[in-house]
């Protein structure tokens, strides 16, 4: 971190506009690299101001990085607020209830098995074994009709989705969960004659003017809340509910970044992803029920039950949920670009706010969480993924007689910013580094050494 406040004592953008114009074949570069300082400095502040690191003496000292921080890859519909079991939120608890009910059954029929003589355990076993494949085929193949009979088509990606809840379902877990987090908010929310207010307002009328054919868009009474919170995120509820954090207003870099994250919040409820989600989770829970089942009356203890349905639960968390998950971002990312081009926003800068997002997550030291465990996808998959994005949505701000983008690609800007922040983060691992061989050193003397015995 000490690298980080020397580069930013170092030449002001004042003196290398002055080098710049006697250096003329890198004044490019020179420019890139102003801008890319300048960043660092938005970075540096925005660290201090929530309260993650301070300055002694010229140096950077790490204090710590509230778990609320830094979270931009959490952004999606739903809030950390928990629902009571008694309102609308039953396909949860319905999950619940079959969950339990399922082990109690199963554990039950264990223990009247195991009470039968050995030959009958047997006959038992196999009877139940036969019974349990039976079950598992014809709930298979009821589930598979009724998924078929439930996909919808979503709009613009054409993706085949499986959906069983009715809009006016899932408005009133929106509704309720907005009340809820309201109540939490209470005191946090800014008033409408905030300038910050009017930015997410200007935003949010351009969107929905430029894609006014987008189905849906003009359709969902959209309601904007300005919280003050050091946050970086926002979410949308399917309501048309739309809660954005200051800290996030104050991360981005420009309108445009903050374009790119409204349209992929819009998205998730422009494409219904809270009912998809909710709906599967409806579908899955009867395999989980004849799955449980037969796991707590197979096996033949509850040790080596319970060791399976924790093994169970995990594979099914990250070899399938998870994943889902990971799509339904990846869609919610597309989607999202594609408002924000025909807005006119510069699309470019959707990898630059990522590739920031991961740059200001190093430089708090946080650590990374392995993209296969993650509900969704990491800052460099998500770079790379606008990247190869960014060509045919520039394609079409063109259709939509968008004027030209700036000659600068931002991009260049953050390359610089990313190649700054590895080196300062270098640096602290080689500081880090030498400090513990210090502390080894001194500590040496007291180490006992082995000394053989006098004959």
């Amino acid at each position: 971190m000490a690298r980080l406040l020397q580069l930013s004592k170092g030449l002001t953008c004042h003196q290398l506009k002055i080098l710049s114009r006697h250096q003329n074949p890198i004044s490019c570069s020179i420019k890139v690299k102003c801008d890319a300082l300048k960043h660092v400095r938005h970075l540096q502040t925005r660290l201090l101001q929530s309260k993650i690191i301070r300055t002694n003496g010229g140096h950077a000292q790490l204090i710590q990085c509230p778990p609320s921080l830094c979270i931009l890859r959490n952004i999606h519909i739903t809030s950390a607020t928990r629902a009571p079991w008694f309102l609308p939120l039953l396909p949860l608890f319905k999950g619940f209830l079959l969950k339990v009910t399922a082990v109690l059954t199963g554990r039950r029929f264990r223990q009247w098995r195991m009470k039968q003589p050995p030959e009958m355990q047997a006959k038992i076993l196999r009877y139940k074994i036969a019974v349990f494949a039976i079950l598992g085929i014809v709930l298979g193949s009821l589930s598979l009709l009724f998924y078929e009979t439930h996909l919808q088509e979503a709009p613009l990606t054409g993706r085949k989705r499986f959906i069983t809840l009715l809009p006016e379902q899932v408005k009133k877990i929106a509704d309720f969960n907005t009340e809820m987090m309201m109540e939490n908010l209470q005191g946090k929310i800014l008033p409408e004659s905030d300038g910050r207010y009017k930015l997410v307002d200007t935003v949010l009328r351009r969107l929905q003017k430029s894609n006014a054919d987008f189905p849906g868009i003009n359709d969902i009474p959209w309601k904007i809340r300005i919280v003050d919170a050091n946050e970086v995120n926002a979410f949308v509820y399917p309501n048309g509910a739309i809660f954005v954090m200051t800290g996030l207003l104050n991360f981005v870099h420009n309108e445009d970044e903050f374009a790119i994250v409204l349209g992929h919040e819009l998205s998730h409820a422009l494409m219904s992803h809270t009912a998809e989600e909710l709906s599967m989770v409806q579908l899955w829970d009867w395999f989980v029920f004849v799955l449980l089942a037969a796991i707590w009356c197979i096996l033949p203890n509850d040790g080596l039950a319970l060791v399976a349905h924790w093994y169970y639960e995990r594979v099914i968390d990250v070899g399938f949920q998870k994943p889902f998950s990971r799509d339904i971002e990846r869609e919610a990312d597309y989607a999202g670009l594609y408002l924000a081009s025909r807005a006119c926003y510069d699309v470019r800068e959707s990898a630059v706010l990522w590739s920031n997002m991961q740059v200001f997550e190093d430089m708090a030291g946080e650590k990374r969480t392995a993209e296969f465990l993650s509900t969704h996808p990491s800052h460099d998959s998500r770079v790379k993924y606008f990247q190869e994005l960014i060509p045919k949505a520039v394609e079409e701000r063109v259709k939509c007689h968008c004027p030209p983008l700036p000659a600068e690609d931002p991009r260049l800007r953050a390359a610089m910013v990313r190649r700054i922040s590895n080196e300062v983060l270098v640096s602290r691992a080689t500081n880090a580094n030498v400090n513990a061989i210090q502390r080894t050193k001194h500590t040496a003397k007291y180490v006992p050494t082995y000394r053989p015995a006098p004959k």
